[in-house]
């Protein structure tokens, strides 16, 4: 009876090499073995022993092996030939491809301009842990899949990502996003409006905001604000003297301190004709 042992073991969960190596134990008591891979014939090595650690052993490189799953089979051999009726069984697999990183910004629940956040994911089929750095700085490490990022500084930015999967490869192209932090509050032009005299009792209005998605709200001769869009159409006025103001509310709730004003006058009323007599002598 033969018993199978080895001074050095193949690699086991997933590694990144094409290459295993694993080194058998040979003496009187075991002179010779085989190894057999995946769904390979058994293989007898024709190789000399030598010393490894004190140990009689035999390496064995195996080289070039595919992605995926790899089952080694190995057995020692006695004087006769025979077998161990046990052979050592390794299991791994072979991951050479780097995984592709994948980033997206998402709302941040403080609602403020200066704060950020992301989450990112991986496409690898076991998951991988992830890297990132803010503006070319240190990369950090991390198994979490978002960051909360607070307090940046005005000004552009720019957040990088790579993904590591579980047999070391890393995404040579890292997943970058850039934004601009702007904590100036939104200003509004009046883009159009009615001549600043007019007949007309109807008045059109066209309003820009310095940023996008800012809200409105507009106020006729002192009234109460109204929520508005960026046109803005008033019909029936009055001949007289009139007053818009308009100011602008970014998506941070940052209102526009001064509103816009655009004052006009409507005068409906046709021009009266005097005639004048004069008398000469």
């Amino acid at each position: 009876w033969v018993q199978t042992s080895l001074i050095q073991s193949p690699p086991n969960g997933t590694v990144s090499s094409s290459r295993a190596d694993f080194v058998t134990e040979v003496g009187p008591s075991r002179p010779s073995f085989q190894w057999r891979l995946n769904d390979g014939p058994w293989v007898q090595p024709d190789a000399t022993p030598h010393q490894s650690s004190g140990q009689q052993g035999v390496l064995v490189p195996l080289k070039g092996l595919s992605d995926g799953p790899q089952t080694l089979l190995v057995r020692a051999l006695d004087y006769q030939g025979r077998a161990d009726s046990e052979p050592l069984e390794f299991r791994w697999t072979v991951d050479t491809l780097p995984p592709v990183t994948h980033l997206r910004a998402t709302p941040y629940p403080g609602q403020s301009p200066s704060d950020a956040a992301f989450q990112w994911s991986c496409e690898d089929v076991e998951g991988c842990n992830f890297r990132y750095r803010l503006d070319g700085g240190e990369w950090v490490d991390t198994s979490h899949s978002a960051v909360s990022l607070k307090g940046l500084s005005p000004g552009p930015h720019t957040i990088s990502v790579t993904a590591v999967d579980t047999a070391g490869n890393e995404d040579p192209s890292p997943a970058t996003l850039s934004w601009e932090v702007d904590t100036a509050t939104p200003v509004t032009t009046i883009a159009q409006g009615p001549y600043k005299y007019t007949p007309e009792r109807s008045a059109h209005f066209e309003f820009i905001t310095s940023r996008e998605g800012c809200s409105l709200r507009y106020s006729l001769n002192g009234g109460d604000y109204v929520a508005g869009a960026h046109s803005l159409g008033l019909y029936d006025l009055l001949d007289g003297q009139h007053k818009l103001r308009v100011f602008a509310t970014d998506g941070f709730g940052r209102a526009e301190p001064s509103p816009a004003v655009y004052t006009w006058v409507v005068d409906t009323q046709p021009p009266e004709t005097v005639v004048h007599q004069w008398f000469f002598s």
